[in-house]
């Protein structure tokens, strides 16, 4: 199963944003993303976070999990619940762009749950975001930006 989690980041533009919620079987909202989902016209099956971005009063048809736990940052709250739900590809959308601070956590979240999920991706208007871990051989067009860092 595939899940679209959407973050409270710089949101993908409306047509790649639908075109992913169509593609995946569930839509996790962590916290404040759920009001880029609702911006779009999706719904989410879930909310989840502490709630400091996202009023649950909104009158939403979602299932809203309320985690006040400030040791997860709510990308980890919405990657724990797409685990429990059987989730194994992740597309995460709005984890870049607003705050750098978070940007990169959100990175080293990515690389903290890439053993648990058979596919997990950052993606924003620019970039996707993967962490390689073996060898990697991939057709791509000439004049494609590429950018390889060590995360450890």
């Amino acid at each position: 199963m595939t899940a679209l989690v959407v973050c409270n980041g710089k949101p993908l533009n409306e047509t790649d944003f639908k075109k992913f919620a169509e593609s995946c079987d569930v839509i996790i909202a962590a916290d404040g993303g759920a009001k880029t989902a609702l911006q779009y016209g999706i719904q989410p099956d879930y909310i989840t976070g502490d709630m400091d971005s996202f009023d649950a009063s909104e009158g939403v048809n979602s299932v809203i999990i309320s985690d006040a736990d400030q040791e997860t940052n709510d990308l980890e709250k919405a990657l724990n619940l797409a685990l429990e739900k059987g989730i194994d590809e992740v597309f995460i959308v709005g984890a870049t762009g607003q705050r750098t601070d978070h940007t990169l956590k959100n990175l080293s979240v990515q690389l903290q749950f890439l053993p648990k999920f058979r596919l997990i991706k950052m993606i924003d208007d620019i970039f996707e975001y993967d962490i390689i871990t073996r060898s990697l051989s991939k057709s791509i067009n000439i004049g494609t930006v590429i950018s390889l860092f060590p995360l450890s």
